[in-house]
């Protein structure tokens, strides 16, 4: 049984650097949480819903 993701304050820590990087005027801690959280739940409902978007998705990320 996989453990259920939860945003933890690295995680926080690392979008918010990544904001403020790249959209420095949106760049907050209720952003970043935000951003977590909308991209786990994207992410769980591919699965589901799509599991070979989400398998192109992963293949897309290691080309990076």
């Amino acid at each position: 049984m996989t453990k259920e993701y939860e945003i933890n304050e690295e995680d926080i820590a690392k979008v918010l650097n990544y904001l403020k990087l790249t959209d420095p005027t949106h760049a907050s801690r209720d952003m970043a949480i935000a951003v977590l959280s909308y991209t786990h739940s994207t992410l769980n409902e591919m699965s589901f819903d799509n599991p070979e978007q989400l398998e192109q998705v992963i293949e897309d990320m290691k080309k990076k």
